[in-house]
């Protein structure tokens, strides 16, 4: 439990740290003549500050007024508060807002991350570069890089390899289901349960995770086991027919 004195304390550090900032030439911006202003303010006991000071947000903390943090702690600075951050603030999508650090952070709804204009969830990673266009929100345990020069020990799966994968895909039971953090009238969506088929190279390593990389290669994996036997079968038909037309074109005996 939080005391008073733990709040007094707290603040008291936290009023050292906003004693510099960086600037955009890597050094930093003197606040030293605020450091008498960083007390503590609002609160759940609603404190205001005193003299020619105001309350702003604490950019230390977690708690974030636009998110629900209605008893978020603040410090006290002058009206005219400290020099204007010269850092550029973090992107920062719609439904997210920025707080008052330097540079500015980025804060979205359940815990998300920005990235580019969407907003990964806490278990997803934000994926820029190859092979993603745009920053992509990725569910896997790392951001898939597929050129070669990022990869050893490089080895092409043969028949049978390709088919255990095609088994392995079969057992994948298709489902609609709820998150469950997003009560009753949350969306549905689409996929399968981990349980059902763990362990399995769609599962990521925590296996807490999917791994779209991985269920996506089994996929094509699949489609190539399928392609395989429609071609052996299109072969198969196709000389049956061939036999059936030299039969057709014989005449027929008769008998004596």
């Amino acid at each position: 439990m939080r005391t008073w004195k733990n709040i007094v304390a707290g603040f008291g550090m936290a009023a050292m740290a906003v004693a510099c900032v960086g600037d955009e030439d890597g050094g930093t911006v003197d606040l030293t003549d605020f450091r008498s202003a960083g007390e503590f303010c609002a609160g759940k006991l609603g404190l205001e500050c005193t003299g020619n000071f105001v309350c702003v947000d604490d950019p230390s903390d977690n708690c974030v007024p636009d998110f629900g943090g209605a008893d978020c702690g603040g410090i006290c600075l002058p009206a005219g508060g400290p020099p204007a951050c010269k850092l550029k603030p973090e992107a920062c999508p719609a439904d997210c807002v920025l707080d008052k650090a330097c540079p500015q952070k980025c804060h979205c709804p359940g815990g998300g991350s920005p990235c580019g204009d969407d907003i990964c969830t806490p278990n997803q990673l934000c994926c820029d570069g190859i092979p993603f266009p745009e920053p992509t929100c990725y569910s896997g345990d790392y951001c898939p890089k597929s050129k070669r020069e990022y990869k050893a020990d490089i080895h092409y799966l043969g028949g049978a390899e390709l088919t255990a994968l095609h088994r392995d895909l079969m057992q994948h039971k298709v489902a609609t289901y709820r998150y469950k953090d997003d009560g009753v009238a949350g969306p549905s969506h689409l996929g399968f349960i981990i349980d059902d088929v763990a362990p399995s190279p769609s599962v990521g390593v925590s296996g807490e995770r999917v791994n779209i990389y991985g269920y996506t290669t089994m996929a094509v994996a699949a489609l190539q086991v399928q392609q395989d036997r429609i071609e052996t079968l299109e072969r198969e038909l196709a000389q049956l027919k061939a036999l059936l037309g030299e039969r057709a074109s014989k005449p027929a005996k008769t008998r004596d």
